[in-house]
C-alpha cells in the first residue's frame, strides 16, 4: 500500500490528495470485484449490484479503513474479491494458467499488504476452492482445473513468503509470540464507536 501511495504521489506531489485518490480507486475496485464475482456465481446482474454495494458499505469495511485509519486494508479489500474471481475464471475459462497466475499474484499481494489478513484469506480461499472443485466433479476437465488450482496456490505461497516467512521466523521481535500482549489493546466496541462518532470524534475510545 505504501509503495503504491508513494508511486502515485510522484505524479501528484500532495500526499493528502494521493491518499484520497488511492483509497477512492481501491474502494471502487473492491465493489467491482464483488460485483463480478457474484454475477458469475449467480448469473444475475442484480445480485452482483447488491453484493458489490453491500461489500463497499459494510460496517467493518468502513470502520477499518475510514474510522480506525487502517489505510492499507483499503487495498486488501480491493484485492480480496478479485482473487476469488480468479478461481471462478480458472474453472470456466480456457486460459487456466493465466487465471492461476493472476490468482497467485492476488494471494501474494494480499499477504504483502496485510500478512495476518492475507493468511486468513488464503485459508478461506482454499476452503472455497475445495468446495468449487467438488462441485465440478462431473466435468471432463477436472484434472486441468485441479492442476491449475494447485499452481495458483503454489504461486501465491511462494511470492507471499517474502512477508510471512520473515514474520514467523522472527516472532519474538514482532510481539506475535505473546497473544496476551496483543489482547492487552482491545478493539473498539460498537457502542463506543457509535458514541465516538456522535460526539464528533473528540472522545477517546477508551472512555465509557
Amino acid at each position: 500500500f505504501f509503495y503504491l501511495v508513494g508511486f502515485v504521489d510522484l505524479v501528484f506531489g500532495d500526499i493528502f490528495t494521493t491518499l484520497k485518490l488511492v483509497m477512492a480507486v481501491t474502494h471502487v475496485l473492491s465493489g467491482l470485484g464483488m460485483y463480478r464475482l457474484t454475477e458469475r456465481l449467480c448469473h444475475s446482474r442484480r445480485a452482483g449490484f447488491v453484493a458489490g454495494l453491500a461489500y463497499v458499505l459494510c460496517f467493518w469495511h468502513v470502520q477499518h479503513v475510514l474510522i480506525m485509519g487502517r489505510l492499507p486494508l483499503s487495498l486488501f479489500y480491493a484485492l480480496l474479491p478479485w482473487t476469488f474471481y480468479a478461481v471462478e475464471t480458472l474453472i470456466h475459462s480456457r486460459y487456466k494458467i493465466r487465471a492461476a497466475a493472476l490468482g497467485g499474484a492476488g494471494i501474494a499481494l494480499m499477504n504483502c499488504t496485510h500478512p495476518g489478513f492475507g493468511l486468513y484469506a488464503m485459508l478461506l480461499l482454499g476452503v472455497y476452492s475445495l468446495c468449487r472443485l467438488w462441485a465440478c466433479t462431473g466435468r471432463g476437465d477436472l484434472k486441468a482445473i485441479t492442476s491449475s488450482g494447485a499452481l495458483l496456490f503454489a504461486f501465491g505461497i511462494v511470492l507471499g513468503a517474502y512477508m510471512n516467512v520473515g514474520m514467523w521466523s522472527e516472532l519474538k521481535h514482532t510481539n506475535m509470540h505473546d497473544f496476551e500482549l496483543l489482547a492487552a489493546t482491545p478493539e473498539p466496541m460498537t457502542s463506543r464507536l457509535i458514541r465516538w462518532v456522535r460526539s464528533g470524534a473528540k472522545v477517546p475510545l477508551e472512555r465509557r
